[in-house]
């Protein structure tokens, strides 16, 4: 048995597995915000609670991470964790093995063992979180880049730096966050959800569906750009979010129109929704400990 971890800005997400199964045994605790060692205290808490023997311990977690160490060089939203190696700190606290990926290559893992990558070569995982998580598929392998950084789509510039500053951002505009900024201050609202937004959509909102095709159109023009420099198969899109067939539909018309205005025909990916959604960064962790261990 294995303990899968998935660390959020909001709460850690945890299941027992049994080989790449999770089982029901499984829960959610509010990730500390405090510091680091709070955050291992956390996890070892979940662990201590439980009823049966695990073997070892599978994070995921948000930032750029060392997988073969376990040196978070940037924390994400934990900034805390910046040059913290959580892998010694849970040996030494729980006399356990462990392994860290972030999460975003943890949800391409899962769809790369058992979901819509699998059997690809080539392709690009998308996360619609709070900002835009990335993950990149190439020859058959996953991209880590020289620092580990690669994939992060959030720091992509959607509209120029210079002027825009860091509300140019990919992230910023075309992330969860941003869109229901957006949105809820275009609709005049104190307060909105992704449900909410999507209900309006498709209620025929004209105010909710300019808002929600103005993200989509950066998204997709990022996809674009992503299509000739990397040339992949497929995009699995990740997140909450994918769920929505309606934001879906959206996303993969904003895609084709960005390919319409090409003086050319080009051949690009296809768009699907990842088969693992809530799970998939639990069962992508487990899968890299797998990998890890051997």
């Amino acid at each position: 048995m294995t303990l899968a971890i998935d660390i959020g800005g909001t709460f850690i997400k945890w299941a027992v597995s049994d080989g790449l199964t999770l089982t029901g045994v499984r829960g959610k605790v509010p990730t500390p915000q405090d510091s680091f060692d709070s955050l291992v205290e956390a996890i070892a808490s979940i662990a201590d609670a439980l009823p049966q023997c695990v073997e070892g311990i599978a994070v995921s977690l948000p930032g750029t991470v060392d997988a073969k160490t376990g040196l978070i060089a940037q924390g994400g939203a934990l900034q805390y964790a910046n040059g913290r190696n959580l892998v010694d700190a849970l040996r030494d606290r729980l006399g356990l093995p462990a392994s860290v990926q972030n999460d975003a290559r943890c949800a391409a893992l899962a769809e790369i063992e058992l979901g819509e990558l699998k059997g690809m070569t080539d392709g690009v995982m998308v996360v619609i979180g709070t900002g835009v998580g990335g993950a990149i598929l190439s020859g058959g392998r996953l991209v880590t880049g020289a620092t580990g950084a690669a994939g992060e789509l959030s720091m992509l510039a959607a509209r120029p730096l210079r002027c825009e500053g860091m509300g140019g951002l990919l992230g910023n505009r075309a992330g969860m966050r941003g869109l229901l900024a957006k949105a809820q201050e275009d609709l005049g609202r104190e307060s909105l959800t992704g449900e909410e937004l999507m209900t309006l959509v498709e209620d025929g909102d004209e105010i909710a569906t300019s808002a929600l095709d103005e993200a989509l159109a950066d998204l997709s023009d990022a996809m674009l750009s992503l299509q000739f420099l990397l040339d992949p198969q497929r995009y699995v899109i990740g997140g909450g979010i994918s769920a929505s067939a309606t934001y879906m539909a959206h996303l993969i018309q904003a895609y084709e129109n960005a390919f319409a205005t090409l003086p050319f025909q080009a051949p690009h990916a296809e768009v699907v929704p990842a088969r693992f959604r809530n799970d998939a960064n639990l069962l992508g962790a487990v899968v890299h400990y797998g990998s890890a261990a051997r």
